[in-house]
């Protein structure tokens, strides 16, 4: 008695071991991609990764998530479902949504097999922009006649082309001394020399500030993809002056008596414009 129960017990494990390796499912994929512009075409297929247990046949509807960005115009089917029972339906084409059903008469698609196409449709693009390629019902039998388990992958179609990446470009800053604090668009980046990558394309606020030196600002304009040398050759963008530069007299003599108070008082001010 003992025996048998753990016969029967071993039977039930390796059952349940066999059901749970038939759960594994397959996935379902509809490939997206792009078409050139609205009116050309593209052709996107739908792939099963694995059968494990073979095909007997297969249902699948598919529709196109924004039917005003394109339109579904035909469908094809790979050479082993050639000589089985092939239907592709919803009326007349071309059309937003259609539904697909093969039967593999032959059992042209074996036990194991991998990477299998279903169908492919014939797309066209109507309007710039993107649609979903949409799996929304779905139904495939194994050799035996069982439902095979599975995930859907849906895919995206663009149409027309995408605007190019944003490309930043370099603004290099050099000052005249060195160790000036660079503040970009007011956000401190370093001391100079400095390099500054990655700063998008337009318009920016530049401004150079150094103990005991006039600060420095301007706007400056980067290009995409290319790279900006400040000072510009020729120009002193970046060269800071001593700040009792300021309050020399016209002869050039350095302040004394009220022009001194004078310039004090500006500077607890914090004022950095001439006075």
């Amino acid at each position: 008695m003992i025996k048998q129960n753990l016969k029967l017990t071993v039977a039930a494990i390796i059952l349940l071991c066999v059901c749970i390796g038939a759960a594994s499912g397959a996935t379902v994929t509809a490939q997206g991609g792009s078409i050139g512009s609205p009116g050309s075409t593209g052709e996107f297929a739908i792939i099963v990764d694995s059968l494990p247990s073979g095909l007997t046949g297969f249902t699948i509807t598919v529709a196109l998530g924004d039917p005003a960005k394109a339109e579904i115009i035909g469908v094809t089917f790979p050479s082993w479902a050639g000589d089985g029972l092939i239907i592709a339906g919803n009326g007349p084409l071309p059309a937003d949504s259609v539904w697909i059903t093969v039967v593999d008469l032959h059992e042209n698609v074996q036990a194991g097999a991998t990477n299998v196409e279903l169908a492919s449709l014939d797309i066209r693009g109507d309007a710039t922009g993107t649609t979903g390629l949409l799996l929304t019902e779905i139904q495939i039998d194994d050799e035996g006649g069982y439902p095979v388990p599975y995930t859907i992958v849906n895919g995206t179609i663009t149409i027309g082309s995408t605007p190019p990446p944003v490309v930043n470009g370099t603004v290099q800053v050099q000052s005249t001394p060195t160790g000036a604090d660079v503040i970009l668009d007011g956000a401190g980046k370093g001391t100079t020399p400095l390099t500054i990558a990655d700063v998008g394309a337009g318009v920016h606020t530049l401004r150079l500030e150094k103990t005991g030196y006039y600060p420095y600002q301007d706007s400056i304009t980067v290009n995409a993809g290319q790279g900006r040398v400040l000072p510009v050759p020729g120009q002193h963008y970046c060269e800071c002056r001593p700040d009792h530069e300021r309050y020399l007299d016209p002869d050039g003599n350095p302040p004394t008596g009220g022009q001194r108070q004078h310039q004090r008082a500006v500077n607890a001010g914090g004022s950095f414009g001439d006075p």
